[in-house]
């Protein structure tokens, strides 16, 4: 089945969107390179992986399918960040709005009746995972949700005391990335 032209461009734009989200991960990657908090740099260097795998994994879908595409990079602006809780609601906020778009997408092809790219949505793995686009999307938006409550836990109003934990967290991620 031809992807009709409302899914095309839908998929087009999650292309731009996923793309957007993989540079926003490596702006954040510099703000922690530069705290030289290796953890946390570590950590957002993979979601930045994994977000260029889903801008990938789209365009093979659309290439299996012949679609023509165009990919529209959206313009980024500079993203300042004051502190790490602005960092980790920036990220659960990101996260929040691709699953949001996901299922917008998977919503018109259900109405459509396109059953292929509801089910590619659903059921196909991304790369070597085990995960589709929607369930490894859910895994992210999790994991987005469970690091800014990490951070949350510890945060008061001792800035030194806030310091410490950053660290301590940091230490915990770098850990469970090496585990």
């Amino acid at each position: 089945m031809l992807l009709s032209n409302t899914i095309l461009d839908m998929l087009q734009n999650q292309l731009a969107h996923e793309y957007t989200n993989q540079s926003k991960y490596r702006n954040v990657q510099a703000y922690f390179s530069a705290l030289n908090l290796e953890g946390f740099y570590k950590y957002f260097e993979e979601q930045a992986k994994g977000e260029y795998g889903h801008y990938e994994h789209i365009i093979s879908y659309l290439d299996q399918k012949n679609a023509p595409y165009k990919i529209n990079v959206e313009a980024l602006e500079p993203i300042e960040f004051n502190n790490v809780n602005d960092i980790v609601d920036f990220y659960y906020n990101t996260e929040i709005g691709t699953t949001q778009l996901l299922y917008a997408i998977a919503k018109q092809a259900k109405a459509e009746g396109d059953e292929g790219t509801v089910s590619w949505l659903y059921n196909v793995p991304i790369g070597d995972t085990n995960l589709s686009l929607i369930n490894e999307q859910n895994e992210e938006e999790d994991a987005a949700l469970i690091l800014k409550q990490k951070v949350l836990d510890g945060l008061g109003d001792n800035e030194q005391l806030n310091g410490q934990w950053i660290r301590q967290v940091d230490k915990m991620l770098l850990e469970q990335l090496e585990g």
